[in-house]
């Protein structure tokens, strides 16, 4: 018996359909798997040359020499126009007022509170336009000797009356030094700067065992290194008047000046120092 048999062509697969009866139209058949031909091109593209420009050196090009400029070594004062002084006491008027020492001296200064505890200087707060003890700073010849603990003892400096050229009070946020701000003002005491060879003494007393002296010497001299100061101090006490108002104060302040001038140049070198026992 012969048997006639056809060679079937193989099906090419692609892919399969979504059907649910499509994966029996592949049981006894032959697949071909279909092969994914890629083709790929490779572009070239011509580089172009970039130009530049050379540098030249331009002839005209000059050198110019600016003038001097000096820089002053002095801090400048952020707030210095918004100072106002608005009192001052000049010598003059400290030798005529009825005082021996410096609270009662600021009393004469308006737009000042003074409370004393005890006379001749003894403990005394000082505000300024309404402002507190603590917003208030002393200055002597612009340097700050406020007490940093309590503004109670701001006023215990160991210069006497007759060592003081003039007071002045500065009111405004640029009343301070040394980075101290004084919110209500400050008190800058300026002490006496003598042009020639003087000395003073004072000696005075009074009623309950009460004593008071003061000596001072002021000295200058010229030439090349002109050399200028006072040194002095003075000691007060008493009995009181009653229990617990008895006191001692001791004053010892000298400040001294050294100035150089070369040219139109003045150099100075001050000194400052002080000491007090109450």
């Amino acid at each position: 018996m012969n048997k006639l048999s056809r060679k079937r062509a193989p099906i090419c697969f692609k892919r399969w359909k979504r059907t649910p009866w499509a994966a029996f139209a592949s049981m006894g058949k032959i697949i071909k798997i279909g092969v994914l031909c890629v083709t790929y091109s490779l572009l070239v593209m011509k580089s172009q040359p970039l130009f530049g420009q050379n540098a030249t050196k331009n002839t005209k090009d000059t050198i110019r020499d600016l003038e001097e400029l000096i820089i002053s070594t002095e801090r400048p004062t952020p707030f210095q126009p918004l100072v106002r002084v608005i009192a001052v006491i000049q010598q003059q008027e400290i030798e005529r007022a009825a005082v021996r020492n410096l609270p009662d001296l600021l009393r004469y200064l308006q737009g000042t509170d003074l409370r004393s505890r005890g006379g001749e200087g003894v403990q005394a707060d000082l505000s300024i336009l309404g402002g507190t003890f603590d917003q208030t700073i002393v200055m002597i010849n612009g340097i700050n000797f406020t007490d940093p603990q309590t503004g109670h003892h701001s006023l215990n400096i160991p210069v006497e009356i007759s060592q003081i050229e003039r007071v002045e009070i500065l009111q405004g946020p640029g009343a301070w030094s040394e980075g101290s701000v004084a919110y209500a003002g400050a008190i800058n005491i300026i002490t006496k700067r003598p042009e020639k060879l003087s000395a003073d003494v004072s000696v005075s007393g009074g009623s309950y065992g009460f004593f008071k002296g003061e000596a001072n010497l002021g000295f200058a001299s010229g030439g090349r290194w002109q050399v200028s100061g006072i040194g002095g101090g003075g000691y007060s006490s008493s009995g009181g008047y009653t229990s617990n108002t008895d006191f001692n104060i001791t004053n010892l302040y000298t400040n001294v000046s050294l100035v150089r001038k070369t040219g139109d140049r003045e150099h100075t070198i001050t000194l400052q120092a002080g000491y007090q026992h109450k």
